[in-house]
């Protein structure tokens, strides 16, 4: 981290690439998870390795570089001993301790970000909650109908990841990634046994099943977002044995360790294609 010359920039973090004018904005950057995570990351690589090469062997010390790079660039790899040298300093770095990092940092960020956030919750509640549309009472339905639904804690626990899978977040970013692994399993059973279920796109009103019971998940849904959050869980878990590719587990692992800003619309994306 240093101050540049420049006036526009004044305030740099050379780690995540971060530049403001404004030393509180600095001072809060340096405090986030994104901003530990990687510095832990980088702790825990060997002195001398380079975890982000192109394949034309120019290499950076971080993935959002690299990622610009790699749009302009069309080149071929030309040095085979860095490329043996960066698969060498790979086989060294303790992969586990740094998901242990990892996890520790992106949960604290959870912790703070739901204690800030407004619990914006519906300004009254009804037990009887009828569509204008067809009179349709959701409470018979998830009652009735869906009796023998899974518990949200089942169905989180039934969920095996696969490479696929974490290839889908990889690919297509935090939000669409997570989101269709979770449309896929909800989509994957029968409608009666989801274990939630959304009767007014709109307005967000989820109900989630859990310990036997049905319940509307109010304000921040944060049934919900411990759901996103064991997701999250399972998929670091599960990442070192499914990807042996030193790239591809960085460019994941990075889209992993979400956001929980972008909760919301990973849980807008899944109410759509739950609704009844």
């Amino acid at each position: 981290m240093q101050k540049s010359s420049k006036s526009s920039d004044k305030y740099y973090c050379a780690v995540c690439e971060y530049k403001t004018v404004r030393k509180s904005q600095y001072d809060r950057h340096i405090g986030t998870a994104k901003h530990k995570i990687r510095i832990n990351t980088m702790e825990k690589v060997p002195k001398g390795s380079v975890p982000y090469t192109c394949e034309c062997g120019k290499y950076y010390t971080h993935s959002s570089s690299l990622w610009n790079h790699k749009r302009k660039c069309n080149g071929k790899q030309n040095n085979i001993n860095e490329k043996s040298q960066l698969s060498t300093n790979y086989e060294s770095i303790d992969y586990k301790d740094m998901f242990v990092i990892m996890l520790e940092e992106n949960q604290e960020l959870r912790k703070t970000m739901l204690e800030i956030l407004p619990n914006v919750g519906s300004s009254t509640s009804t037990t009887n909650v009828n569509s204008n549309n067809n009179n349709f009472n959701i409470n018979i339905f998830l009652n009735e109908q869906c009796k023998d639904a899974m518990n949200m804690t089942d169905f989180i626990e039934s969920i095996q990841l696969t490479l696929e899978d974490m290839e889908k977040i990889g690919e297509q970013g935090q939000t669409r990634g997570m989101s269709n692994i979770l449309i896929d399993k909800l989509s994957s059973l029968d409608v009666f046994k989801r274990p939630m279920h959304c009767s007014d796109i709109k307005k967000e009103i989820i109900y989630v099943k859990d310990e036997d019971k049905w319940e509307e998940d109010k304000g921040a849904k944060p049934k919900l977002k411990n759901a996103l959050d064991q997701i999250t869980k399972k998929s670091i878990q599960a990442l070192p044995e499914i990807s042996q590719d030193p790239d591809e587990f960085l460019k994941t692992i990075n889209e992993v360790l979400k956001d929980p800003r972008e909760d919301k619309k990973i849980i807008s994306e899944v109410a759509k294609k739950v609704c009844v």
